[in-house]
C-alpha cells in the first residue's frame, strides 16, 4: 500500500515538473522570439563588437514594458499568417450564443453528454486554461451568453492543426467554432470543436475578469471595453432600449404619429436654455442647435396631426454635472383636446406600468450618498400647489402681482434672509426658480407633481382657469428631488404668445442668457388656430439613471461628453517669465513661465474618505473640484486628521499633476497642507467660507496660463515657495492664494505647504 502511494505521488510530481519545465521552454523561447535580431543574432567571424553597443541594444530590448511585449507578439502572429487568413471575410454561424444556450442548456442533461447536432458559433475568448498538450478549454462570450469550449485533440477534425489552431488563439481574441453541443463532467454547458478559427485579434490584454474593470474615465472614454469586461454595463442599456420602446409602445397605442423635426434651427426656442452655435456654409447664416422640438411639433398639431410625438436628441451649452450632460435624450408629445389634468393622469399609468414590466414592481431601490432609499412609483402620484408649497416651507407670503417691479427685490433680500444664492441676473424667474428648488423639490423622493407654476416662468404655458392672471396650468414631475417630466396645457392664443416673448426677451437684456427668443414664424402658426392641446416632454436619460440604479447620467449615455485627454504642453510666457537662456554656441533659449500660475489649484470639498486598502498610513478621498465626477486623491493625513475632520471639510487640490499610482491605488492630484518644521503638525489649507467647488486659485500679478500637466522639474522647483505668513495667509513668494470669494488661510503661521 505505501509503495503504491509512493507510486502515485512521484507520478503527480513528475507530471507538475512537466508541466512546468514545458512552460519555462516556452517562455524562454518566446522571449529570444521577440528580441530584435540585432540583440541576440552571434557577430559574424572577424567582425569587432562594440560592446557598448551590446549592452545598449541588450537593454532596449529588456526595455519593452509588458503590455508593448504583448503588442509585438500578437502583430508578428498576424504577420505571420498574412491578412487574409488571420482576417477572414466571413464565418458562417448557425446559431448565437442566446440561442445555444436556451436550445441545448434544456436537452443536455446529464454530465458528459454530447449531442450529434454540429452547430457553429462565434463570439469573444475570455479565459484559456490548458490540461496537457491535447485538451483545451475556454470561455466564449457573444450576445450576453457565455459557454465553454471544451476541445479535446481526439474529436478535432484535423488533428495535425489542432496545436497550431489553439497557439493562435489568445484572451480577447473573436474565434468561430464549429462542433458538437456538449456538457462537460462539472455540468457546464460546452461546445466540442470539429474546428476553431480566429476571426479577429486582440492586440491589448484585456483587464481581468476577476479585478473589474472600475476606472471612471477610461470606461467612459473606452465604452466598448466596458461592454466587454463588465456585463451589468450591458444591462444597463438593455434597460435603456426598453424604456424608449415601453415609451413608443404606450403612445403608439393611444394614435399617437411618430416624427422627425429639424436638429438645426434659426432660432432657439422651445425651452429656457443656453443653445450650441453652429454656421451654414451653403446658406451662410448661423444656426442653433435645437434646444428642444416643442414648436415644431405644435405646428404638426396645427396642421391637424392631433397626436404627435418624436424621441430624440436635444442639446444644451450649459453644465455638466451628475444628471446634465449636453446632449441628452427626450420624449415630447403634443395630444389635442387634452390639458394639464389629462397630461398627469397618463403620465402615472405610463411610469407605473413601465417601473412595473421593468424591475417587475411599483417598488424600486436607489443609492444615494445616504444610503438606500425606496422610491414608490404606485398611482396616484402626490401634487403639491407650487407657490403654496413654498409659502408654507419659507413662513412668508409672496406678492399677489408677480409681475410687479418690486417683486424681484423683494425675493433678493428673501434669498439673503433664507441664506440662497442665486447668481444674477435676478429676474424673478430665476428667484423663484431657486427658492422652489432649495425648499420645495428637496422634499420630492417618492413621485410628486408639482403643479400651478407662475406666468412668468412658464411662457408657452397657458393661463389657470382659476387664477389666470398670476399661474399657469403646467407641472413638473420629481423624483428623487430630481425633474422627470414637464407638461403643461398649451398657450394658442397668439397674442398672448407674442406678449410672452417679448417678457423673455426682456430678461435676456437682463442678462439671462436662457431666455427665449421671438419666433414670429410659430407665432403666425398660432394664428391659424391651435386647438385647445396638452404639451409633455421626459428625461429619458434621467429616468434610466433611476430605474438602474446609476447615481451620474454618464453611466446611462454609451458615449458621454468628455474633456479631451490632457497634453503635456508649455504654457504661453507671462510676464514673470525668466530670462532667455544661452545655449552652446550662442543660440538663445525661447523664455519660458515659470511660476505658480502654472499650477491648476482648485477649491475643493471631500465628499468622501476611508482608509487605504492596502496601507494604514493612507487615505483615499474623492473630492468634489467642480468636474462632473468628483476626483480620487491618495493622501498621507492618517496621523495627523480623523476621517471625521475630514469628510465634508474643504481644501485646496492641485488638480494638474500627472496621476500616479499610490500602493496600487491612482491619484489624481494633490491635497494642500501646512505642516511645521518637524512635521509633526499637519493642517489642510482653507478657502474661504464662500468659496465652492471648482473656484479656481489665482495670484495677483502672475498672468500666465496653468499648464495641460506640471512637469516633474518643475513642480519640484516651484513647490518650496509655498507658505503661510505671519498672518497666516497661503502665499507663493509672497502672493496670497485668492480665489473669488477672498484669500486662502492656514491654521498655522509662517509654516510650509506641500
Amino acid at each position: 500500500y505505501q509503495r503504491r502511494v509512493h507510486g502515485t505521488l512521484s507520478e503527480c510530481l513528475f507530471f507538475f515538473a512537466s508541466i512546468i519545465w514545458r512552460r519555462a521552454a516556452f517562455l524562454i523561447k518566446r522571449m529570444d522570439a521577440s528580441k530584435p535580431a540585432s540583440a541576440t543574432a552571434a557577430p559574424a567571424e572577424g567582425v569587432h563588437v562594440n560592446k557598448k553597443v551590446e549592452k545598449k541594444l541588450k537593454a532596449e530590448a529588456k526595455a519593452l514594458s509588458p503590455t508593448e511585449e504583448y503588442y509585438q507578439s500578437r502583430l508578428s502572429n498576424v504577420n505571420r499568417l498574412g491578412i487574409e487568413r488571420a482576417y477572414p471575410n466571413k464565418f458562417p454561424t448557425t446559431m448565437q450564443l442566446p440561442q445555444f444556450v436556451e436550445k441545448y442548456g434544456a436537452t443536455l442533461l446529464e454530465k458528459g453528454q454530447r449531442s450529434e447536432d454540429i452547430v457553429a458559433v462565434a463570439g469573444r475568448v475570455m479565459s484559456i486554461r490548458k490540461s496537457g498538450s491535447k485538451l483545451y478549454f475556454a470561455d466564449l462570450r457573444g450576445d450576453g451568453a457565455k459557454i465553454q469550449i471544451l476541445s479535446q485533440f481526439q474529436a478535432y477534425e484535423n488533428p495535425d492543426s489542432f496545436k497550431e489552431d489553439h497557439d493562435q488563439v489568445h484572451r480577447g481574441d473573436i474565434v468561430g467554432v464549429r462542433g458538437h453541443p456538449s456538457l462537460s463532467n462539472n455540468g457546464e454547458l460546452s461546445i466540442t470543436p470539429l474546428q476553431i478559427q480566429l476571426l479577429s485579434t486582440c492586440f491589448h490584454m484585456l483587464p481581468k475578469d476577476f479585478q473589474g474593470f472600475s476606472d471612471q474615465e477610461t470606461r467612459y472614454r473606452q465604452r466598448y471595453l466596458d461592454l466587454i469586461i463588465n456585463p451589468e454595463t450591458r444591462q444597463t442599456f438593455y434597460a435603456r432600449a426598453k424604456i424608449v420602446s415601453g415609451i413608443r409602445k404606450f403612445l403608439d397605442a393611444r394614435g399617437f404619429l411618430e416624427v422627425e423635426t429639424p436638429m438645426m434651427n434659426m432660432i432657439p426656442g422651445g425651452a429656457a436654455a443656453k443653445p450650441f452655435k453652429t454656421h451654414h456654409n451653403e446658406l451662410n447664416m448661423p444656426l442653433f442647435m435645437r434646444i428642444a422640438p416643442e414648436l415644431y411639433l405644435k405646428e404638426l398639431v396645427v396642421g391637424g396631426l392631433d397626436r404627435v410625438y418624436e424621441i430624440g436628441r436635444q442639446f444644451r451649452n450649459e453644465g455638466m454635472d451628475l444628471t446634465h450632460n449636453p446632449e441628452f435624450t427626450t420624449c415630447e408629445f403634443y395630444m389635442a383636446y387634452a390639458d394639464y389634468n389629462d397630461l398627469m393622469a397618463m403620465t402615472e399609468e405610463l411610469l407605473s406600468e413601465m417601473v412595473k414590466d421593468i424591475t417587475g414592481s411599483y417598488k424600486i431601490r436607489y443609492t444615494t450618498e445616504k444610503g438606500d432609499v425606496e422610491v414608490d412609483f404606485t398611482p396616484p402620484f402626490r401634487r403639491v400647489s407650487m407657490l403654496e408649497e413654498l409659502e408654507r416651507k419659507i413662513g412668508r407670503k409672496l406678492p399677489e402681482n408677480l409681475e410687479g417691479d418690486d417683486v424681484a427685490p423683494f425675493l433678493v433680500k428673501t434669498c439673503a434672509d433664507l441664506g440662497v444664492e442665486c447668481p444674477p441676473p435676478h429676474t424673478t424667474a430665476r428667484l423663484l426658480d431657486r427658492l422652489v428648488g432649495e425648499f420645495v423639490e428637496c422634499d420630492c423622493i417618492n413621485p410628486t407633481f408639482i403643479i400651478d407654476h407662475p406666468k412668468i416662468m412658464s411662457p408657452l404655458a397657458k393661463w389657470h382657469r382659476d387664477n389666470p392672471a398670476n399661474l399657469t396650468e403646467r407641472f413638473e414631475l420629481f423624483v428623487l428631488t430630481k425633474e422627470v417630466c414637464n407638461a403643461y396645457t398649451e398657450l394658442n392664443s397668439p397674442q398672448v404668445q407674442k406678449e410672452r416673448f417679448m417678457q423673455q426677451m426682456e430678461a435676456k437684456k437682463q442678462g439671462d442668457d436662457e431666455a427665449q427668443d421671438i419666433d414670429e414664424g410659430f407665432v403666425t402658426a398660432l394664428e391659424y388656430g391651435l386647438p385647445p392641446t396638452g404639451g409633455w416632454g421626459l428625461g429619458v436619460d434621467r429616468l434610466t439613471m433611476f430605474l438602474t440604479n446609476k447615481n451620474s447620467i454618464r453611466e446611462v449615455l454609451l458615449f458621454p461628453a468628455m474633456k479631451p485627454r490632457e497634453q503635456k504642453q508649455e504654457p504661453p510666457p507671462s510676464a514673470s517669465a525668466e530670462k532667455p537662456v544661452k545655449k552652446a554656441g550662442g543660440a538663445t533659449k525661447a523664455a519660458e513661465s515659470l511660476d505658480a500660475s502654472l499650477f491648476d489649484i482648485r477649491v475643493g470639498r471631500i465628499v468622501k474618505v476611508g482608509p487605504h486598502p492596502n496601507a494604514d498610513s493612507l487615505y483615499v478621498e474623492s473630492i468634489d473640484v467642480g468636474e462632473p465626477e468628483p476626483r480620487q486623491i491618495v493622501s498621507g493625513l492618517v496621523k495627523f486628521l480623523s476621517l471625521e475632520q475630514m469628510q465634508d471639510a474643504m481644501c485646496l487640490v492641485m488638480c494638474n499633476l500627472k496621476p500616479a499610482p499610490l500602493r496600487d491605488v491612482v491619484s489624481h492630484g494633490m491635497v494642500l497642507c501646512t505642516s511645521n518644521a518637524d512635521k509633526t503638525a499637519v493642517t489642510l489649507v482653507s478657502p474661504p467660507a464662500s468659496a465652492a467647488p471648482g473656484d479656481r486659485v489665482s495670484f495677483p500679478g502672475l498672468t500666465g496660463e496653468a499648464a495641460a500637466e506640471i512637469p516633474r522639474k518643475k513642480l519640484d522647483k516651484l513647490l518650496p515657495d509655498f507658505h503661510s505668513n505671519a498672518e497666516m495667509v497661503a502665499t507663493w513668494r509672497g502672493l496670497p492664494l485668492t480665489v473669488p470669494a477672498g484669500v486662502c488661510v492656514s491654521t498655522m503661521p509662517n509654516s510650509k505647504i506641500s
